[in-house]
């Protein structure tokens, strides 16, 4: 039995991101420091100390989150390792991006690099300062006896500072693009034993079978999900009508809504159509439109439309339609751009009709 669902290569790619960095923060118990108990600072927390402030990764904290929080909002969790599926209608604009927020990473990453010499000498002054005080304060240590255990303390602290030499392998960002094809399960060679063939058999029908079982999942979730943005879009923009509130914001948020669903619904769920209508309703609307009761009736009445469309969404029937078309169409061999390229022009078809 051919293992259909398993040719979704045929409407995207598998996507990895990695990125790595220096958070600055090391696991340091009281012992490590040769100390029964230690009071917290804002540097020094139960079980981690800070080798280096917020205020000098924020920059790189924040453009992880955003690299994340862009590859989350432009495709879905693919259920086979740590990785991202992406539609090939949505694969253009999320290369764009990850080059962009690479490049600003990596120049953020060089800032730090450069100044992380007068950043790690700027810590050890402020350790320094902090242990002298909590040494003077709660172990009553005074002149050379306090200089001394200082010193020790700040010689062990020094220790797990990375080098600057280090520092750079510590720093990464790496998007990869994989083409999803079929597992292939060649037969098993002459002369083989019948028990080890039998074997060989059983375990590739299970593992075809597994695969195929959470590619099925993938996709049902994938449906739901959409499904389940437009429902709340729709319940938000009702609800914004009846209140009043509905303004032009709002209205410039469905059509960015509507563009970003349209590339997406690699799935096809036959919710297009509605949403190009109620798009259009939309086009060119003024503040006196979102006023005016018959032009509010109306568009309630779309939307609405669209709404139970969404609601009534059969997912077997969405998915018996996609298996039918990646089976019908589509060629194994054609490189990643021919596709991306003939689904920007089934975009342009659909946004022409």
């Amino acid at each position: 039995m051919k293992a259909k669902s398993l040719d979704i290569y045929k409407a995207g790619v598998i996507c990895d991101l990695t990125i790595h960095w220096y958070k600055g923060m090391i696991k340091l118990n009281p012992e490590d420091l040769g100390f029964d108990e230690f009071p917290e600072t804002e540097l020094i927390s139960l079980g981690r100390k800070k080798l280096i402030q917020k205020k000098h990764i924020k920059n790189i904290y924040s453009l992880d989150l955003k690299a994340r929080a862009f590859l989350r909002n432009n495709g879905f969790i693919f259920p086979i390792g740590q990785t991202w599926f992406v539609p090939y209608r949505r694969l253009e604009k999320v290369l764009e991006k990850m080059a962009e927020i690479r490049s600003q990473f990596n120049g953020e990453a060089n800032d730090f690099i450069n100044t992380y010499g007068t950043v790690r000498q700027d810590m050890i002054d402020e350790y320094r300062r902090i242990f002298t005080e909590i040494l003077r304060e709660h172990h009553k240590l005074e002149g050379e006896n306090l200089e001394v255990e200082v010193a020790r303390l700040l010689d062990r602290l020094v220790a797990r500072f990375p080098s600057e030499a280090s520092l750079r392998n510590k720093f990464g960002f790496e998007f990869l693009v994989f083409e999803i094809g079929s597992p292939e399960f060649k037969p098993v060679e002459e002369g083989v034993a019948i028990d080890k063939a039998r074997l060989n058999i059983q375990l590739e029908s299970e593992y075809q079978e597994k695969v195929r079982s959470k590619v099925d999942g993938f996709l049902a979730d994938v449906v739901a999900e959409l499904k389940g943005m437009v429902l709340d879009i729709t319940k938000n923009m009702i609800e914004q009508l009846e209140k009043g509130t509905l303004n032009k914001n709002t209205v410039k948020g469905f059509k960015n809504f509507a563009d970003t669903f349209k590339q997406l619904d690699f799935v096809d769920m036959d919710i297009d159509t509605q949403l190009r209508e109620l798009q259009s309703r939309l086009d060119g609307v003024s503040k006196e439109d979102l006023k005016n009761e018959d032009f509010k009736a109306r568009l309630r009445d779309d939307i609405i439309t669209v709404k139970n469309m969404a609601h009534n969404i059969n997912v077997s029937k969405v998915l018996g339609k996609f298996y039918r078309k990646i089976t019908i169409g589509g060629d194994e061999d054609e490189s990643i751009d021919t596709k991306v390229e003939k689904e920007k022009r089934m975009i342009q078809i659909e946004d022409n009709a």
